[in-house]
C-alpha cells in the first residue's frame, strides 16, 4: 500500500463562497490530488503541506478537514483510486509516448552517428511529447496500480533517449546561441 498513508480532503465550502470552491478544486486538482466523491479529495500523505497551503491561500480552513492516516478496508484499493484518478487515461499517454519513440530510440541506438540537427529535432519533440506526462501522473505506489501500469517502461524510454540525444542536440543548438561577452 503506501507507507506514510493517505492525505483526505474534505470540504464543505457554502454557496457565497463558490468560486472559492472551484479554485480550490483546482488546486487540489493541480497538485495530484484525485476526487474520491463529492467534496473528497486523496492523494499520497506527502501531499499534506501543499494542501494545507492551498486552503489557507484560499482562506478556506474553516471549511475544510484534513486527514491523514492508511487505508483499512472496504472497497478495493486499487478500483477507488482508479476511480478517484484518470489512471486509465495516464497510463494510455504514457503507451503513446512508448509507441511513438520505442523504434526511433532503437534506430538512434543502433547508428553510430546521429546528425545534430536530427539529434536537436528529436529532441524537442521527446521533451515537448514527455514534460505533459508526469504533472497528469500522482505518483501513486507501484502496489496500489495495475500490473501492466506503463509509467515505468516510459520514463526508462525517456532517460534513454535523453542520454542518447541530450549532448548533441544542446552542441547543435549552442551554434546558435550569440557568443559570450
Amino acid at each position: 500500500e503506501l507507507a506514510d498513508g493517505w492525505c483526505v480532503v474534505n470540504f464543505s465550502v457554502p454557496e457565497s463562497a463558490r468560486a472559492k470552491r472551484h479554485q480550490l478544486r483546482g488546486h487540489l486538482t493541480h497538485l495530484g490530488f484525485g476526487n474520491v466523491g463529492t467534496a473528497m479529495w486523496i492523494a499520497p500523505a506527502r501531499m499534506r503541506p501543499a494542501a494545507e497551503q492551498a486552503i489557507a491561500e484560499l482562506g478556506l480552513d474553516k471549511y475544510a478537514a484534513i486527514f491523514v492516516g492508511d487505508y483499512v478496508g472496504g472497497q478495493d484499493l486499487t478500483t477507488l483510486l482508479y476511480s478517484s484518478w484518470d489512471l486509465a487515461g495516464i497510463d494510455r499517454s504514457y503507451r503513446d509516448f512508448i509507441d511513438r519513440y520505442a523504434e526511433p530510440a532503437a534506430a538512434l541506438e543502433a547508428r553510430a552517428a546521429i546528425g545534430p540537427q536530427q539529434a536537436f529535432v528529436t529532441y524537442l519533440g521527446v521533451v515537448d511529447h514527455w514534460r505533459k506526462l508526469p504533472f497528469r501522473d500522482p505518483g501513486l505506489p507501484r502496489g496500489v496500480l495495475a500490473a501492466d501500469w506503463s509509467a515505468p517502461a516510459a520514463g526508462a524510454l525517456f532517460e534513454k533517449l535523453v542520454t542518447i540525444l541530450e549532448g548533441r542536440a544542446l552542441a547543435h543548438a549552442a551554434g546558435y546561441w550569440p557568443a559570450g561577452e
